[in-house]
């Protein structure tokens, strides 16, 4: 098998945004915080946090998220002062914002519009910070707060009473978690999450879902959590953000804030890709993402007529209003007749649409009014409409004039058509999904596919808002989208356009799954989470956008599962072979996922096609990953002589430098390298003098403080597993190599015993996938443990979890040492320390095989000392004739330990 990647140059004008954001009208010096996204009408609001002891919230309105306009202050109540995390949710009519002031309970304002002015709409809501609002398809409410036992939810009575709150099992590392927010796709449940501390740069987002309720328990997506996270230079402290439709009405989006130095917040949003059930960041980025994506055809009505792009069937009386809406306003006639608007366009078979109506009055009860779709001509069309009187949702398809049984649904108690609503369609490979204000409100399998959308009226006058559809539907927004790299893309992302186009498979399967693409390509679920490509095999291919960061050198990790071994890759851009043939091995079956690594890619930036090919074998294909790699050859050792030296760029917990050896009292971490290297041993004496859980950390990136104190730098211990990467540490009997991803988890063990107060030697050896760790014998490994999804590059350095514990000689290289090709510290001191003459009845002479700072002392046999010497010299003399004759030790202690010598005095 030989897969192929091959790079193709395309035009960045594409590109639109770059992260971090700054608006119009921020809060100086404090920025946006906590942001929060609501869509109404096909525009969309943005509201932040409130400057600490400043009143009022601010808004902005895009259409496009691209461009922002400041909207000025959408509330001035008393109660917004410090507003904590503003969100607006839309009902019926009515705005309603949640927020605490300063942190000090919820309160519920209301307004008519988006942009205010709220006021205050309810009592005191107590719960904590953080107030998120979800509402499900039955139209219950549901309410959701941070709280230091994890998330809490519980139901609504109405829009301004909250009832009593349940844990839902969304925490971050067991402690205080904030930011929730929840939303439902696919009949599954998503709550994501931020812990731990907001001025931490390792702020972060977690997820997790479920499928039976909004107040049932959630399981974190422990195979992909965090999905966003960066401490490292200067896009950091990641979290709190809210997730929403973006203009395509298909792609999702995450908005969210970082922190600059912690001080002022900054506005962010990333793209979300799907692979089934399994939610992908398209991030964190920080340089420039092709702009996001607009609908297919859309309209705001923003001028004075109807104009061009419409087509007006069965009469009526059509105008724009106000440049906001077209109105249908004919005199009633006392017949039922259809007024029908549509615009030209026409849609593909798969699409997704919006429709935003309400009625201004009605001629009797049976008027309704509302979307067509697939609209061919007047004999073949599908209607979604609204019975404002019965307050249900009527679907019904004609064919060649022949019309279908009607499908109803009923609607909310309180739906008043008199206000703003809202109709989605989604049509993905023959079932219709129709939602109505969010909730799903009918699912049905029918053969009506492309046609022209538009708005239908009949016995009422009816304002029509935005209208849009996209041939987008079911998460394939972003398969075309140029996807960051650094970065994951999973192998079903590939890019639409069909056989030939976005990929070609020699032999597709006789039924396609259709699963979460609409095309020939067989797709299999997958253990790690979503879906692979199955049997790919010699000639197919794949084709991928990708948005480069600059120009590099890069590793690709290729995750895949294959029983065959004679399996090879070769990577190429444009018409370059940039690898060679590498070869990939067996896996162990189909089955047994493994990640494999091909070094030194050198990847051009900008925007480009990336393309995957399979030359020979039979695999399935889960993902690929690129990452900035560091391959250079580096070999690097300190002695701490006077400080840990540079280098060192990551540092929480107690270290000094004493007696020239790197010490830790209890709990921390320090790193050194680089987070691109790869393949390295990382090797260190120690001694432990409280406790033995400690060691080295390797192939570490985000490293962070940790916990939710005021100043959590000053809290090391409950961040001590606050980093992405592997441990070695100990326990009296045994050597424990743990894996970390914000938690700490034993992989394996081996046997040792480990006595305090002893020195002894530690080696990590890690290359590609295996991780060998030997102590003192530096030829037989204590464990030798192969992790088949590794991380995959990072720094190196200490790590201590309550233990009080001494380094010297740490040694980092990208030389992969199997032999010992050092003495142990006995042999060094036997040979460095020499005393003479010896016996003597005069001066004495001790020598040492280096200068260093050493504290030396001649002493009885009882201990008691009777010269004692600083020095940091290689020779020494001591006056020893003023010592009465007799045996004595002559003891030395460096940074290499307690060194002694007998000495006769004759």
């Amino acid at each position: 098998m030989v897969l192929v990647l091959l790079i193709f140059s395309i035009s960045a004008s594409a590109q639109g945004w770059k992260n971090p954001m700054t608006l119009d009208g921020e809060w100086s010096y404090y920025g946006i915080g906590d942001p929060y996204v609501l869509k109404h009408n096909g525009v969309y609001y943005l509201y932040c946090s409130t400057k600490d002891w400043e009143t009022g919230v601010k808004t902005w309105s895009s259409k496009d998220l691209m461009n922002w306009s400041y909207e000025g202050l959408c509330s001035t109540d008393p109660i917004s002062e410090s507003a904590f995390a503003p969100e607006v949710y839309y009902w019926n009519g009515m705005f309603y914002m949640y927020t605490s002031p300063a942190g000090r309970g919820h309160y519920a304002l209301s307004s008519d519009s988006p942009t205010g002015p709220f006021t205050v709409a309810s009592p005191m809501l107590y719960k904590w910070i953080d107030g998120a609002v979800y509402i499900d398809d039955d139209a219950n409410w549901y309410f959701y707060h941070a709280h230091v036992n994890g998330i809490q939810g519980c139901e609504m009575p109405s829009p301004i009473e909250v009832g009593t709150s349940v844990n839902l099992n969304a925490q971050m590392n067991s402690s205080w978690t904030e930011g929730p927010c929840l939303f439902k796709r696919n009949g599954v449940y998503y709550m994501i999450y931020t812990g731990n501390h907001l001025r931490t740069t390792g702020y972060r987002i977690d997820y997790g879902t479920n499928t039976t309720g909004p107040l049932e328990p959630f399981t974190p997506a422990s195979l992909q959590n965090p999905i966003l996270l960066n401490t490292m230079g200067d896009h950091v402290g990641l979290g709190h953000g809210s997730i929403f439709l973006g203009p395509d009405l298909d792609s999702y989006y995450l908005t969210y804030h970082s922190m600059i130095d912690r001080g002022p917040r900054q506005l962010n949003f990333d793209r979300i890709a799907w692979n089934g059930e399994k939610m992908i960041l398209l991030g964190s980025t920080d340089f420039e993402q092709q702009r996001a994506a607009l609908p297919d055809a859309y309209d705001y009505f923003e001028r004075e007529s109807p104009g061009e792009g419409w087509s007006f069937t069965g009469g009526g009386q059509w105008s724009i209003q106000n440049s906001e809406f077209l109105l249908q306003d004919a005199p009633f006639s006392g017949v039922e007749t259809w007024y029908k608007a549509l615009l030209d366009s026409t849609t593909q078979d798969n699409f997704t649409a919006e429709f935003n109506l309400r009625e201004i009055n009605r001629e009797n009860d049976e008027a309704r009014a509302g979307a067509i779709f697939s609209y061919v001509d007047e004999g073949t069309f599908g209607i979604a409409l609204i019975h404002g009187f019965t307050k249900k949702l009527e679907i019904n398809f004609l064919k060649d004039n022949v019309w279908e049984a009607p499908q109803y649904y009923e609607l909310p108690a309180d739906f008043d058509l008199s206000a703003w609503h809202t109709i989605r369609i989604e049509k993905y490979n023959g079932q219709f999904r129709f939602f109505v204000d969010g909730l799903l409100k009918g699912s049905l399998v029918n053969e009506a596919g492309a046609g022209k959308t538009g708005y239908l009226a009949s016995r009422n006058h009816v304002a029509f808002g935005f209208i849009g559809f996209s041939n987008m539907v079911n998460g394939s927004g972003v398969f075309d989208i140029h996807k960051p790299l650094p970065g994951e893309i999973d192998a079903v992302l590939y890019n639409q356009g069909g056989e030939g186009v976005g990929y070609h498979d020699e032999t597709p399967p006789a039924e396609p799954g259709n699963i979460i693409r609409s095309d020939e390509t067989e797709i299999i679920e997958c253990s790690r989470g979503g879906y692979a490509i199955h049997s790919v095999k010699a000639g197919d291919w794949y084709r991928y956008n990708v948005n480069v960061k600059r120009d590099g050198n890069y590793n690709c990790e290729v995750v895949y599962a294959s029983a065959s071994s004679s399996n090879s890759i070769t990577i190429s851009v444009g018409e370059t072979d940039v690898s060679g043939v590498v070869e990939l091995p067996s896996t162990g079956g189909t089955d047994q996922w493994r990640s494999f690594v091909i070094k030194n890619l050198q990847l051009p930036t900008g925007t480009h096609t990336l393309k995957v090919e399979a030359v020979s074998g039979d695999f399935d294909f889960y993902s690929f990953r690129f990452v900035e790699a560091d391959n250079d050859a580096h070999d690097k050792t300190f002695d701490f002589e006077y400080s840990f030296g540079k280098g060192w760029e990551y540092r929480d917990g107690d270290w000094s430098i004493q007696n020239q050896e790197a010490v830790v009292n209890g709990y921390g971490k320090r790193t050194y390298g680089s987070a691109a290297w790869r393949d390295y041993t990382v090797e260190t004496d120690m001694v432990f003098t409280r406790g033995r859980n400690a060691g080295l950390m390797f192939r570490v990136n985000n490293p962070a403080p940790g916990g939710a104190a005021n100043d959590p730098e000053n809290d090391p211990e409950w961040g001590t597993s606050f980093f992405q990467g592997y441990s070695v540490r100990f326990s009296p009997s045994n050597v424990l190599l743990f894996k970390h991803n914000y938690d700490s988890k034993l992989i394996t063990l081996g046997p040792g015993s480990f006595p305090m107060d002893s020195w002894f030697h530690l080696r990590v050896v890690v290359v590609y996938d295996s991780i060998k760790v030997y102590v003192d014998d530096m030829v037989n490994p204590v464990i030798n443990y192969r992790d088949t999804i590794p991380f995959i590059n990072g720094m190196a350095g200490f790590h201590s979890v309550g233990t009080d514990v001494r380094f010297d000689n740490f040694r980092v290289t990208s030389k992969l040492l199997t032999t010992s090709d050092r003495k142990n510290r006995e042999e060094v001191a036997h040979e460095l320390m020499h005393v003479y003459p010896n016996p003597s009845s005069g001066s004495t002479m001790i020598e040492f095989g280096s200068a260093t700072r050493r504290k030396i002392r001649i002493a009885d046999t009882r201990g008691v000392t009777l010269i004692s010497y600083n020095t940091s010299k290689e020779r020494v003399v001591l006056p020893a004739n003023t010592i009465p004759p007799g045996f004595y030790i002559v003891i030395a202690e460096d940074k290499t330990g307690i060194h002694t010598k007998k000495l006769y005095i004759k």
